[in-house]
């Protein structure tokens, strides 16, 4: 799981912050553009309301709902791929270690 999380984050990194991706990923996944100000971070992203539990495994979905759910600092900052891999792996294992300790 910690594998296929890292995936996906990666994934939604260079959907949101680079152009790496082939033209077919060009605005797949949106970030909230919230206008007043409120404690949502400007870029959480938009997890579309589905009707298939199985339609939550695809990787827009999947990928959306893990960025959303990275710390805010990792996701706020301009931070490069290879610096943002591996806070996300530290962030990723940390949690795995909570949650089995």
């Amino acid at each position: 799981m910690l594998w296929t999380n890292h995936q996906l984050a990666m994934f939604a990194y260079d959907s949101i912050l680079t152009s790496d991706l082939p033209d077919v990923f060009d605005n797949y996944i949106h970030t909230i553009n919230n206008a007043y100000n409120s404690r949502t971070n400007p870029l959480n992203v938009f997890i579309p309301k589905v009707n298939n539990s199985a339609t939550y495994r695809s990787v827009k979905i999947a990928s959306s709902y893990i960025w959303n759910l990275l710390p805010s600092e990792i996701r706020a900052t301009n931070y490069s791929r290879n610096v943002f891999n591996s806070k996300v792996k530290s962030w990723l294992i940390s949690k795995y270690n909570d949650n089995n300790e």
